[in-house]
């Protein structure tokens, strides 16, 4: 089974985790072994499943439209961008890349699409 960072809701799983053509930009994905490594992907993954839980939520009590549903949670969002950040600065080699790994003792399989996030981390939100 693979896990795409979590069990995003409707236009936030598309916009930023989905494996597009441009997301390895023909440099592959790279397959973490690393302990610490894992711990930086690993944390930036339970990031995103808070506020995928919350996005989701959102999306199907239809609280706004399915794009906008992401603004409404700054506090989650910003933890995002905050892990997201350690990880890039731990690992820049990460920057626009696809990462995958798994977790010892865990049967699922993970991967992030960190220019997908990217771009739904630099969506500008109306205040």
């Amino acid at each position: 089974m693979i896990k795409r960072a979590g069990n995003f809701g409707g236009a936030l799983l598309l916009l930023c985790l989905s494996l597009t053509a441009d997301a390895a930009e023909n440099q592959g994905t790279i397959t973490l072994t690393d302990s610490k490594k894992i711990a930086d992907a690993m944390a930036l993954n339970e990031a995103i499943d808070q506020v995928s839980k919350k996005v989701t939520q959102c999306v199907e009590k239809k609280l706004a439209p399915q794009e906008k549903c992401f603004c409404l949670y700054p506090t989650e969002v910003s933890k995002v961008r905050e892990k997201y950040e350690i990880a890039l600065k731990n690992n820049p080699e990460w920057r626009d890349r696809v990462i995958f790994w798994t977790v010892k003792g865990n049967p699922t399989s993970y991967n992030l699409a960190f220019s997908g996030l990217r771009r739904q981390l630099e969506v500008k939100c109306e205040r």
